[in-house]
This record gives structure tokens, sequence and C-alpha cells, in this order.
């Protein structure tokens, strides 16, 4: 790995240590499968024997959140503006309220071929999984509303060889197997939780209007809301907007008030 993007990584890893989040794994199946992770350090502590104890750090503890970070770059990257105002507030992974970030759960093959087409390839694979820096910088300029004009050839390099290169062929495979609404039937059916979509009014990647589709998809308890002037990046785009609208759903008002941001 370059040292630009050692010096970037090494930063985005301080921004989650600095929340409180320490890395972690776990094998989740008999294939020895291994999940990796960062989770708060209250989480990655074994099971006291003493029942006190235990008791006494489960009480302790506050419901959180569970972010699931996206095709690309490790968590770290895509997560950095957000872990640490949600530290603040968070620290057990609960499921009770649900927030989607320009996730198309209504994507079929069409919108892949729509997708390859705006990028000027043949296939999404090429566009998602880049293999050189003319296809990285046209994913780029996809995926934010406003690219930098201008990416250093070293920058691109080591992000090539850091987050597409490795495992490429295994990526290339994920990106073919993802299951669609037209494969199963549950992914449209509506959630008993409360759903916040959170969605760049320019996004390229899944088009706004999917939005819509997809709270219609989820029924009556999802709301949409469009954060203006970002692409398909919004939480990094404009962090402090979104950070706003993610608080707000998920704390009470009151918390919000008294100093959420």
């Amino acid at each position: 790995m370059g040292f630009a993007v050692s010096l970037i990584s090494a930063m985005f890893r301080r921004m989650f240590a600095s929340a409180g989040l320490r890395p972690g794994s776990a094998v989740v199946d008999d294939d020895g499968t291994t999940l990796h992770f960062w989770a708060h350090s209250s989480l990655l502590i074994l099971p006291s024997k003493n029942g006190a104890a235990a008791a006494a750090a489960a009480a302790g503890r506050r419901p959180v959140v569970v972010l699931v970070h996206g095709f690309g770059p490790d968590p770290t990257w895509q997560w950095g503006a957000q872990v640490g105002p949600l530290s603040r507030h968070f620290d057990l992974v609960e499921v009770g309220k649900v927030v989607l970030c320009d996730a198309d759960l209504a994507k079929g093959a069409e919108d892949d071929a729509a997708l390859a087409a705006k990028g000027g390839v043949a296939e999404v694979t090429e566009l998602m999984a880049p293999a050189d820096g003319k296809a990285f910088r046209r994913l780029m300029a996809l995926c934010v509303h406003r690219p930098p004009k201008y990416i250093p050839v070293f920058l691109v390099r080591d992000l090539l060889r850091k987050y597409f290169a490795d495992k490429r062929e295994e990526k290339i495979r994920l990106i073919k197997e993802i299951v669609t609404e037209e494969q199963d039937s549950q992914l449209n059916s509506p959630l008993p939780q409360e759903i916040l979509i959170i969605w760049g009014e320019f996004d390229q990647i899944f088009p706004v209007e999917k939005a819509h589709k997809v709270k219609e998809m989820l029924g009556e308890k999802a709301t949409v809301k469009i954060i203006p002037n970002t692409g398909h990046l919004a939480h990094q785009e404009d962090p402090k907007m979104f950070n706003d609208i993610l608080l707000k759903f998920l704390l009470p008002s009151p918390a919000v008030a008294n100093g959420a941001k």
C-alpha cells in the first residue's frame, strides 16, 4: 500500500478508535467464514463468570446502531464522519429502527444495464470493480456530485491496489450474485419498524426516484429524506446534514435539542 493511502487509512482508523471502537472478528459458520467488524470496546469483552459483574456491565449499555458499509473501501473510510456523533449516544447493537442510505432494494437487471451505459462500460462489474485508473475515475465521477477535478496518479494507483485489486474476482462474483426483489419477494415486503431512507439528490448510481420506490415497497412507516447537492456518497459529501437527519430520527426529541449534534 502506498504512503498516501496508508496515511488516510490511519486517519480513519484513528477516528474509529477515538469513538471507542475496536476491531474484532467472529467465525460465523462451520466452513470458517470470518466476519470482520468494528465494535464498541464494551461489546468485545468476554462474558464474565461473575453474574453480578455481567449484569452491571449490561445495565450500563445504551442502545446503538449497526453501520453496514457498502461495496468498495472498508468501513473506516465509509463511516468515518458518522462514528463520532453516533458514539456519544449509542453502544449496544439493537435493531429497533432502520436507516437506508442510497440503498436500492428495488434494483433489477435493467438498472445494472443503465448504470453500465452511463459509465461507458459493457458490464456494471467493470465500473463497480475498476481494474485501471480510467475505470476508477469513471466510478468517482458517478459516485460524487462534485468529483475532484484532479486525483494524483499515485493515489489512484494505491487505491486500486488496496481496495479493488485484492480479491477482485470475488468482488465481481458478489456483484453478479446480489439478490433482487425479482428473486426474493421478501425484499419488497413492508417492515414493522420505523424506517428512514436517506438519499443524495443527484445520485447517479441509484437515481433519486428509486428512493420513493423503496419507500412504497417498505410501507407506511418509511420516510424519505433527500440531501440536496449530493450524490451517491451523501453521508460523506454533506456529513453534517446527514448526521443531523440521522440523529433526529434515532434519538428522542429532547436529546437532539440538548446537543445531540
